[in-house]
């Protein structure tokens, strides 16, 4: 009878894990493509982080405490793609997302389909250049519907002829496993989650006038915790490189989400082909300049709020375009708030000095 009891038990206990895993799907449906949609993560760049990632299977529990980090703040953001710098040469591309730190921009491209979702290319800029690749064969990002047991193995890469003389060939191989899951907690708050654990071979060619010159290989392992709550990432953790361990518990690179619009306002969003509202640059030193859509009619009221909700600018503006000053105010997060009649528009705002 007792044997019986524990087989019970035992089976009970296998079909609850089943059922509460099965419940954490990820669907080409979960996965934002509405302008103006973005999300705040905060960096931290160490090489020395302790990762909690648990082991394989789940259901685990992650938290992702943020009140140490002094790194940089990275905000993700769907763009236009028409917007963005040589978005011409993605014309089967239906995302294009934006990330910004600093005085650095980086353009992803993707192709998102309903059993896939395609990284095409990218391109980044800095103070003097920008640089674009498109990716010979698509990457594969994500295998959809994503469930606790989807993997699959990707290979993609890229030639850059850097002048006349040099060329560096680029392939990469993803091999993807999700591999566990559970509820995350970070400052904006706690999400049934699946974990992504990704094994990166990345294997760079450089050729002189056509002679092979050197090669290098790095080896990294990824996990990411996503969301479909808040169609994205909760956290990232990179490995240290050459640190391929299935559990690794030292990250290089932590990045966790401070902030949420996507799948969490009030009013979404419309796909409209430039956003509501804009403010740029954004991060700002102290100057920015909101500029609201032509259809939104003044007079209008802003609001400015840091991470704890203390007002740090109000003003009322009748016109489509005007200047925020935020000077005297900390590094940080904000919130821009434009209430326009019955209709509430909210921005990320980050300051960096």
């Amino acid at each position: 009878m007792f044997a019986s009891k524990s087989v019970l038990s035992v089976c009970c206990c296998l079909l609850l894990c089943a059922v509460a895993g099965a419940q954490i799907t990820i669907t080409e449906s979960d996965i934002s493509t509405t302008i103006g949609d973005s999300v705040v993560f905060k960096t931290l760049v160490t090489g020395s982080t302790t990762v909690d990632v648990g082991p394989s299977g789940g259901p685990h529990v992650w938290t992702f405490d943020t009140a140490a980090f002094s790194g940089l703040v990275l905000v993700s953001e769907l763009v236009d793609k028409a917007t963005a710098p040589l978005g011409a040469r993605f014309p089967d591309a239906n995302i294009a997302i934006q990330q910004v730190y600093g005085p650095y921009g980086n353009w992803v491209f993707r192709s998102l389909g309903d059993s896939q979702m395609l990284d095409l290319g990218a391109v980044m800029t800095n103070a003097t250049e920008t640089l674009g690749v498109r990716y010979g064969t698509p990457g594969v990002n994500l295998d959809l519907p994503l469930t606790f047991g989807t993997q699959w193995q990707t290979t993609f890469g890229y030639t850059d002829t850097t002048s006349d003389t040099t060329q560096s060939v680029v392939l990469n191989t993803y091999r993807c496993n999700v591999d566990a899951w559970g509820t995350a907690t970070c400052p904006v708050g706690t999400y049934p989650c699946l974990r992504e654990n990704v094994f990166q071979t990345e294997i760079t060619t450089n050729y002189l006038r056509g002679v092979l010159a050197s090669a290098e290989t790095v080896l990294t392992r990824r996990y990411y915790w996503l969301a479909a709550a808040v169609q994205s990432a909760v956290a990232m953790a990179h490995s240290v490189q050459g640190d391929t361990s299935s559990n690794f518990t030292t990250a290089d690179d932590y990045m966790v989400l401070v902030w949420c619009n996507t799948g969490g306002v009030a009013e979404q969003r419309s796909p409209l082909v430039a956003p509501v509202m804009r403010i740029m640059p954004n991060p700002c030193a102290g100057n920015a300049e909101l500029r609201l859509a032509s259809g939104i009619r003044g007079p209008v009221t802003i609001r400015v709020c840091d991470a704890t909700g203390r007002v740090v600018l109000r003003q009322t503006a009748n016109a489509n375009t005007m200047r925020l000053d935020l000077h005297g105010n900390r590094t940080g997060l904000y919130c821009c708030t434009v209430t326009a009649g019955s209709r509430v528009f909210t921005e990320p705002l980050v300051l960096l000095k």
